[in-house]
């Protein structure tokens, strides 16, 4: 049975009011999806008519943008405290594998007792002539390898483990290009789009903080894992009609990929190929 309507005159009923229907919004999202909630549906769950709704919102897209723009700051929070709670771990491994990388190296040309190589040892060194350069540069490019993987591979963790905590951010992103950025005012989308582009920006940074990428890709990486995200979710968790096929068919069930592990390789394998593609 609907309530009354009392109109919300004073600023504080009113913020109450906006978040009576935020609230509702979203637990209607996580009962049944996204796609599925019609403005209606949230009028109805907070005992109002649409018209009423309309006070507060624009559209039912923008109620669900500023949904989406709170699940974005809530998974940047969750992702920078993985990353200042691993970073302790990290440190040591790359900063020891630095210091045997230097160690290799420097032993080519200074003598174990830290003097001045003799004169044998000088001859050869000079006889191995560019070959010994080559191996040297060989084996720092191996270590800075060796370096980003073991770095790369707990942001990369952190980046989609957050994510698959997040099915209701995740079922977002899959509407978000397109269904929720249509039917909405140009400040709506401005406000929205320039949340999600700070999120990303300062992520990306981080992520270039913990690794061996460049700002530009680790925003890159960032990026990427929400876009893929969005797309993986709905294929990972099917509709009704598609579960029960695939528990008729497991031939057909077996090319649905799992979010998590599909996720994170595929991350994996961004990461490790950012660098490749850097320009000289």
């Amino acid at each position: 049975m609907k309530r009354a309507f009392v109109r919300a005159r004073r600023p504080e009923h009113k913020q109450q009011r906006r978040e009576e229907i935020l609230a509702a919004a979203r637990d209607l999202a996580v009962a049944s999806g996204v796609r599925n909630v019609s403005l209606g549906a949230v009028a109805e769950a907070v005992g109002l008519a649409k018209s009423n709704i309309m006070r507060y919102f624009g559209t039912r897209e923008e109620i669900y943008l500023i949904l989406a723009a709170d699940e974005w700051h809530q998974w940047a929070a969750a992702v920078t405290t993985r990353l200042e709670a691993t970073s302790a771990g990290v440190a040591p491994d790359e900063a020891a594998s630095g210091g045997v990388a230097s160690a290799g190296v420097a032993s080519a040309g200074v003598a174990s007792d830290g003097g001045a190589p003799d004169d044998a040892a000088s001859d050869e060194a000079a006889s191995a002539g560019g070959a010994s350069d080559e191996a040297a540069s060989d084996d720092a490019a191996a270590t800075v390898t060796v370096r980003l993987d073991a770095s790369s591979d707990h942001v990369v963790a952190a980046l989609a483990e957050t994510l698959a905590d997040r099915p209701l951010l995740c079922d977002i992103l899959s509407q978000t290009a397109t269904t929720l950025e249509h039917n909405v005012s140009i400040e709506a989308a401005r406000t929205f789009k320039r949340t999600i582009l700070a999120v990303i920006a300062d992520l990306g940074s981080q992520v270039a903080r913990a690794t061996g990428l460049t700002v530009g890709e680790g925003t890159e990486l960032v990026s990427v894992a929400t876009a893929f995200a969005g797309i993986l979710y709905p294929i990972a968790h099917p509709s009704p009609t598609l579960a029960e096929l695939y528990a008729q068919d497991p031939v057909i069930a077996a090319t649905c990929p799992d979010f998590l592990p599909t996720l994170t390789r595929a991350l994996k394998a961004l990461a490790a190929g950012l660098p490749t593609l850097r320009e000289d």
